[in-house]
């Protein structure tokens, strides 16, 4: 996992904005206080969802009280996520390890079934929807937010990489069509269960911006794992090294020495309902 300093640059600036689009998109902001609300945050990270539902409301005064299931197939996220639950105090959030293409939950479980950019992380995102809506309650919504196209920092990577004469980056390791709302859009119709009535696919952007190239490469050091993931052993020992510094001299190249920066990251937010019957 990146440093605790890039996760929490990278959840905050990159990760809380889409999320907060999201929740607000289901609805859930606004939801009565006397719903039951069970929420399973699919693909949780260190606990994303969590955290902005507890930013965003009074969920912990609710009654019935609320219960938020974080989820998540690495057992490293879910026991950085467990630490986060017990530091934060955080009331009816539990952290187990879920493989959301096969959840195991029984049909009919959640009223919300939420994933910040998970589904296209993983080998099968329609076996994980079908999944998803399956143990969804009657009416409850599922939701998720979506990369579209390629993230504004690839380019300026593949930049530095040419000049070292190391492999690409292309893009994120997404399933081949995850990067296209058109196409993500085609997966969400295909789903068994839901009511297209309510369908929503929105648009959302990040851009955030940087005083200068050493600041965003200092955080920029969270994203190697995902840049040399097709990597051998000896290009990583060859070429890891020498990434930020070539980066960053792309980067003063282009925007100035000590100059100010911004880098955008395009979403979409997909939100529907279960059908009631």
């Amino acid at each position: 996992m990146p440093s605790s300093i890039s996760y929490n640059f990278f959840e905050k600036h990159f990760g809380e904005p889409p999320a907060l689009a999201l929740l607000q998109q289901t609805g859930l902001l606004n939801a009565p206080k006397d719903n039951a609300l069970k929420i399973l945050d699919h693909a949780c990270g260190m606990g994303l969802i969590a955290s902005v539902i507890h930013e965003a409301t009074d969920i912990d005064r609710r009654f019935p009280p609320a219960e938020i299931i974080c989820g998540d197939i690495s057992s490293n996220a879910i026991r950085a996520t467990e630490v986060r639950i017990e530091q934060c105090g955080w009331k009816g959030v539990t952290a187990n390890v879920i493989d959301a293409q096969d959840s195991k939950f029984p049909d009919n479980t959640f009223t919300h079934v939420l994933c910040s950019a998970g589904y296209a992380l993983m080998p099968r995102p329609d076996v994980a929807l079908k999944d998803s809506v399956r143990i969804l309650r009657l009416a409850g919504s599922l939701g998720f937010t979506a990369w579209s196209g390629v993230p504004g920092w690839v380019e300026d990577v593949n930049v530095a990489l040419a000049r070292l004469g190391a492999p690409m980056c292309a893009k994120p390791p997404v399933t081949e069509g995850w990067l296209d709302p058109i196409f993500i859009r085609s997966q969400v119709e295909a789903t068994p269960g839901l009511d297209l009535n309510t369908l929503k696919i929105k648009p959302f952007s990040v851009d955030c911006r940087f005083a200068c190239a050493q600041e965003w490469t200092d955080i920029a050091v969270g994203l190697l794992g995902v840049i040399t993931a097709n990597w051998t052993e000896n290009q990583k020992t060859e070429f890891l090294a020498k990434i930020m510094p070539e980066l960053r001299t792309v980067l003063e190249g282009k925007h100035g020495v000590g100059k100010p920066f911004g880098i955008k990251l395009d979403f979409i937010i997909v939100t529907a309902n279960k059908k009631s019957d």
